[in-house]
C-alpha cells in the first residue's frame, strides 16, 4: 500500500513537471515570436522608408529649403516614420514668423510639413529698438525683426511708448490704435488692405495704394466707408491720384478722386 502511494505521488509529481516544462517552452517560443516581429518590423521600418517626397505648404515668409532644414536636423531625418514620431512628440524648432507646423506622414516615402505662420495685420518701425514691430489683429507684437515682410500693411504716424514681445503695443494714443486695428481688421474683410497705412493729425487714416492714395478719415461709418470703397476701386483702377473720403457720411454719396498726371 505504501509502495502504491508513493507511485501516486511520483506520478503527480512527473506530470507537474512535465507541465511546467510545457508552460516555460511556450512563455519561451512566444518571447522568440515577439522579438522576431520585433526585428523583422524593424528592417521594414529602417530599410523601406526612406523618404523620398517632402510636402511642404502653407509657407509664404520662408523658403521650402529653410523648413526643411529646421524639421529634417539630425542624422535619421531620412526615415519617414522617425520623423513622424519625433514630432508626434514634441514641436519642431521655431522659426521668426511662424506659428507652428504640422508633421504629417503620407507613406513609408513621403512626409507632408504644414506651415502655420503668424497672422500679422501690419508692422511699424520702433525706433528704440530699431526693429519693425509685427502686430496681430488684437494688437498684440507678434516679431520683432529687421527684416521686411511682403504682403504685410506698413503702419505710420504712431507714436509708441512701449514695445515688449507677445505683449499689446503700447501707444501715445490708445484710442487711435484701438481705431486703427479695427481700421486694418475691416480692411482685411473685404480684401481692400493698402500697401501702407498712416495716422495723420492724430485720429485721422490716410490709404496708400500702388497708384491711388485715400484720404479716408476717421473711423466712424467704418463698414459704409469700405463697402463703398469697394465698389469705387474698380471705377478708378488704371488711374493715379488721390480719392477723397474724409468727409464723407452715410448720408452723402459725392466722393472727389482728383486725378494727377
Amino acid at each position: 500500500m505504501f509502495q502504491e502511494e508513493f507511485g501516486l505521488r511520483r506520478r503527480m509529481r512527473n506530470k507537474y513537471e512535465e507541465k511546467d516544462g510545457s508552460r516555460l517552452l511556450q512563455w519561451l517560443t512566444g518571447i522568440l515570436g515577439v522579438a522576431i516581429f520585433l526585428a523583422i518590423l524593424f528592417l521594414v521600418i529602417y530599410f523601406g522608408c526612406r523618404i523620398k517626397t517632402i510636402q511642404i505648404e502653407g509657407n509664404e515668409i520662408h523658403t521650402d529649403e529653410e523648413i526643411k532644414q529646421v524639421v529634417f536636423n539630425d542624422k535619421y531625418s531620412w526615415n519617414s516614420v522617425y520623423v513622424f514620431l519625433k514630432y508626434k512628440w514634441k514641436k519642431p524648432k521655431t522659426l521668426p514668423f511662424v506659428d507652428t507646423m504640422e508633421i504629417q506622414w503620407k507613406g513609408p516615402g513621403s512626409v507632408k510639413v504644414h506651415v502655420y505662420e503668424k497672422n500679422m495685420v501690419g508692422y511699424l518701425y520702433v525706433d528704440s529698438t530699431g526693429q519693425f514691430a509685427y502686430i496681430d489683429k488684437d494688437g498684440i507684437v507678434e516679431e520683432l525683426s529687421t527684416r521686411i515682410i511682403e504682403g504685410v500693411v506698413e503702419l505710420q504716424g504712431l507714436s509708441v511708448k512701449d514695445v515688449k514681445l507677445y505683449e499689446t503695443l503700447k501707444t501715445e494714443n490708445g484710442s487711435t490704435f484701438k481705431n486703427l486695428l479695427s481700421l486694418t481688421n475691416t480692411l482685411e474683410k473685404y480684401e481692400l488692405m493698402p500697401q501702407k497705412i498712416r495716422v495723420e493729425n492724430g485720429s485721422s487714416f490716410c490709404l496708400l495704394y500702388k497708384d491711388v492714395t485715400v484720404n479716408f478719415g476717421n473711423a466712424t461709418n467704418l463698414n459704409e466707408k469700405l463697402v463703398r470703397l469697394k465698389k469705387i476701386f474698380p471705377e478708378i483702377e488704371g488711374l493715379k491720384g488721390t480719392l477723397h473720403m474724409e468727409d464723407w457720411t452715410n448720408e452723402e454719396s459725392d466722393i472727389t478722386f482728383r486725378k494727377e498726371k
